[in-house]
């Protein structure tokens, strides 16, 4: 399947007197460009009845070069490199579909029903064979493999003339469901005994993809078994794609990361908040991206959560544990309060994973003579009922003759419903109950004092929108220091993987339903609700 150059043999009996680079390079937009092109264009003219396949050729792919030669390695890699870019694009956009069904499914049938079953059953598996990689995003991984592949083959891999068009399809895209299956699961596997380089990885998978596709394709055209020249070719460019696949998932990922870092800076020590620096992207000048959800906090509950997951049973921690500034707001008669909630803790409590989340963040802002203060994190639920009835509070005094609906949906800009909370309902969890949500501002590493971030902590405005500052004129110096300290913030902390509610610009999520919405991640969240034992609380006041 790699070949894509046997899609034009007339051409490849031409003497090839081509540069290796030529090769290389006409290969390589061939496979990206002119074969897909094909591929999807012979489809039309089967199913619309036109001919206009003829019209859109445009790139000639090499001539063949003989097996071994200098010129043969050019097409092998370039032939591949072009099929990387659809490769990835149709596998991410499979997974998303796959996600979005098991979503779509557990809203229809309103519990974790479908959810705990799968990952409860290859726990099962997991457990009986010992092995890591058997899990519900593995089953994910693998399926939208396959449908890639299947896409891949069925749709933009051209027929040749002497083919008949449907078994061709067909045998093209079962070849390549079957071929991208075997190179995902290859990887899953290798990254669970313990190889963490995923270009690695996923190149070392090519090999057994590349078998499964020189077989394949053979046996399914009535050749019988491949040739060893077919499949030393098909395992060859097999390592490339998955070498080069690896590369684009560790470069890219499943997460929604910026692609600004401040790694490997160092701070030219100046004067008080005046760090900068001296090389890589400054994060204060990079503008936020634009808004891709205007949901808010009534909108996340129906996003199943996974709750018998790995990550779901991890214990809360105190962040001082992992070395994160923390004052507790609700603990301290702040504004906009002017008084301490009875039921709030003096200490913040967050998931494990999402406390070393933190500290990496930490190490993010160091060359910027910045560092994380939180505020919030995990929120008892009767902490939760006094907060929006806040709010609830506020959207009367905001609002012209509000309607009840209207102020649900003022004060849920800013804090999620409890009042139908069910410790047994995923659907009625507020996502400072599960430990994943954590609210954070900066302040100064050399002096401790808060940066200037344009509005106070759970300000019921406009003015608390993650955006607000980003306009296209700055009006004034106090807004241009938010601004920069806004993004400074957002981009630290979407880095490392977590995702801002744009509502507020000082909460982020990480596993938690609203990380899910806000697009951090697509399918289940990882943690539910949880609870502190009286221990943890102890520990944390005697700290």
């Amino acid at each position: 399947m790699v070949g894509e150059l046997s899609h034009a043999p007339e051409l490849l009996r031409q003497e090839n007197k081509s540069g290796a680079f030529e090769d290389l390079a006409r290969s390589a937009v061939y496979s990206a460009f002119q074969s897909p092109v094909n591929g999807a264009v012979q489809l039309v003219d089967k199913v619309a009845g036109t001919n206009i396949a003829p019209s859109v050729q445009v790139i000639r792919p090499p001539c063949e070069a003989e097996f071994g030669s200098t010129n043969w390695h050019a097409q092998q890699v370039g032939s591949a490199a072009g099929m990387i870019p659809w490769i990835f694009t149709l596998h991410k956009g499979s997974s998303c579909l796959l996600n979005r069904a098991i979503v779509g499914i557990e809203t229809k049938l309103g519990s974790q029903t479908l959810v705990k079953s799968v990952v409860q059953t290859e726990g099962a598996v997991a457990a009986r064979a010992g092995e890591r990689f058997f899990t519900c995003k593995t089953a994910v991984e693998v399926g939208a493999s396959a449908m890639s592949g299947l896409a891949y083959g069925a749709l933009l891999t051209p027929t040749l003339e002497n083919e008949d068009f449907l078994s061709s399809r067909a045998r093209n895209a079962f070849s390549s469901a079957a071929t991208f299956m075997t190179l995902s699961t290859s990887s899953r596997a290798l990254e669970s005994f313990g190889v963490k380089n995923k270009v690695l990885a996923g190149a070392a998978s090519g090999l057994p993809a590349g078998i499964v596709s020189a077989e394949s394709h053979s046996i399914l055209s009535g050749k019988g078994s491949a040739s060893g020249k077919e499949v030393l070719q098909s395992m060859y460019g097999f390592t490339i794609i998955g070498g080069g696949f690896g590369f684009a998932q560790s470069r890219i990922g499943s997460r929604v990361q910026t692609d600004h870092s401040a790694k490997g800076t160092e701070i030219i020590e100046t004067s008080i908040g005046t760090e900068q620096p001296i090389s890589g992207l400054d994060w204060r000048t990079q503008p936020m991206p634009e808004l891709r959800s205007t949901k808010t906090a009534l909108d996340y509950h129906q996003i199943p959560i996974d709750i018998t997951g790995k990550l779901n049973k991890q214990r809360v921690v105190n962040v001082k544990e992992y070395g994160i500034a923390s004052s507790s707001a609700y603990a301290q008669p702040n504004a906009p309060y002017y008084r301490s909630f009875a039921t709030a803790l003096e200490a913040i409590f967050i998931r494990e994973a999402v406390a070393e989340k933190l500290a990496q963040a930490n190490k993010k802002l160091r060359p910027y003579g910045a560092e994380l203060l939180a505020l919030d994190g995990y929120r008892p639920i009767d902490l939760q009922h006094e907060l929006w009835d806040h709010f609830i509070k506020k959207g009367r005094e905001a609002l012209t003759n509000p309607t009840e609906k209207d102020l649900e949906k003022f004060a849920g800009q800013f804090c999620s419903d409890p009042r139908g909370f069910d410790p047994n309902d995923f659907r009625t969890w507020p996502v400072h109950n599960t430990g994943g949500a954590i609210d954070v501002t900066l302040r100064s590493l050399r002096t401790g004092q808060e940066l200037f971030m344009g509005s106070i902590f759970d300000d019921a405005d406009a003015v608390s929108s993650s955006r607000h500052f980003e306009k296209p004129e700055v009006p004034s110096q106090s807004a241009l220091e938010a601004q920069r300290n806004r993004r400074l913030l957002f981009h630290a902390m979407r880095e490392v993987g977590f995702a801002n509610y744009h509502h507020e610009w000082w909460h982020f999520d990480y596993g938690t339903q609203m990380w899910v919405m806000n697009g951090g991640h697509c399918g289940p969240a990882l943690f539910g609700r949880t609870t502190l034992t009286p221990g943890t609380v102890t520990a944390a006041k005697g700290n």
